[in-house]
């Protein structure tokens, strides 16, 4: 529902194919990188990593997303719930 109207566009950059072939590719690469980092927080929360700066950080990161999200979408975007929840296990973890 977001990516599509954008590479179905012909306007100004997405007139160029390739185009539309980074946004799709950004799109999930993006996905793949929270999921990462998701899976780094689930591992320091259960004891198998421990570098409380970086936790610190990313925990920082997810909260003001989540946050945001909500407050720019106005709590319609499903989204914004489940990413200011991540910052639970760098509580854990620190």
């Amino acid at each position: 529902m977001l990516i599509a109207p954008v590479k179905n566009s012909a306007h100004g950059v997405m007139e160029n194919s390739r185009a539309k072939q980074v946004i799709r590719a950004a799109w999930h690469w993006t996905s793949l990188l929270w999921i990462l980092v998701a899976a780094y927080l689930f591992f320091a929360a259960c004891g198998e990593i421990a570098c409380k700066p970086l936790l610190l950080i990313i925990g920082f990161v997810y909260l003001v997303a989540g946050l945001l999200d909500a407050i720019l979408t106005r709590g319609k975007h499903i989204g914004w719930a489940p990413i200011t929840l991540i910052r639970v296990p760098v509580l854990l973890a620190s």
